[in-house]
């Protein structure tokens, strides 16, 4: 499996969470290729991290820097969001070897074997992830505004299966900067939105067990033990201070400070 993430320097702690989680519930024993997109991850850092994967067989560990230039003046309208969010479009290009990637937000806690959603078939689709159907009733009008059908796919894209090959044949990722250039001044959730534009008609739908949002949590649309990937993806953060406990939010945080007392 070959997972990959965005990250600075101050976000490693929590990538260190996320990490350790996967690597807890790999009961398939799957091989795991880890890459991690960054700008200013530092070398201290880097070690902790390497540290925490040399203790598992059959994982590996690489850092790929990234020249944030290229996103200047990208818009950042979301306060709990950063710059390498925007790291993501450039997956298939930086790793041009790879077939298939898994990109992960920081901001997640792995609760159950990924092998399943890697294993999905996306031959004939450029991305897979978690449709959010709440999107059109929470923003009506929206969808059609920046240039999407009602009925169209909108997926959260916080955890995103991509067929690196299907992307690069079609060169989505040329696609995705011209597309940020154009809608700068339109687009409201930023590289997300972007992300389902360009790849419209081209994603395929996975269950929200794989990216149980906030959203999904008021719905309580899933029993907890059902759930693999649970998102905090709002600013609403379980190492906060200030964290915001409710009945939806409650379990997975207890969850998530339990592999936070180990990584």
């Amino acid at each position: 499996m070959n997972l990959v993430f965005s990250a600075d320097d101050k976000y490693t702690k929590y990538l260190s969470v996320a990490i350790l989680s996967i690597l807890e519930n790999n009961t398939s024993k799957s091989n795991i290729n880890f890459y991690v997109l960054t700008a200013d991850i530092s070398k201290n850092s880097q070690e902790m991290l390497r540290a925490l994967t040399n203790k598992y067989d059959g994982v590996t560990m690489q850092f790929i820097f990234i020249d944030d230039t290229m996103f200047s003046g990208f818009p950042l309208n979301i306060k709990h969001i950063i710059k390498e969010t925007y790291f993501r479009y450039l997956i298939a290009d930086v790793l041009p070897e790879v077939e298939k990637a898994l990109y992960l937000d920081v901001d997640i806690l792995v609760l159950g074997d990924l092998y399943e959603l890697w294993a999905t078939d996306i031959e004939n689709f450029f991305i897979a992830g978690s449709h959010k159907e709440y999107f059109t009733k929470e923003f009506p009008g929206y969808k059609e505004k920046i240039g999407l059908a009602e009925d169209d796919i909108y997926i959260n894209a916080g955890v995103i299966l991509m067929n690196l090959e299907r992307i690069r044949r079609f060169n989505k990722v040329q696609e995705l900067f011209d597309n940020t250039k154009k809608l700068k001044d339109i687009i409201r959730i930023q590289d997300q939105d972007i992300i389902n534009i360009t790849f419209n008609k081209g994603i395929k739908d996975i269950s929200n067990i794989y990216n149980y949002t906030e959203s999904d949590r008021r719905g309580v649309s899933r029993q907890n033990d059902e759930v693999i990937i649970v998102h905090f993806n709002t600013g609403n953060k379980p190492w906060n201070l200030d964290f915001q406990y409710s009945d939806t939010n409650r379990y997975f945080a207890d969850k998530y400070r339990l592999f936070q007392d180990r990584a």
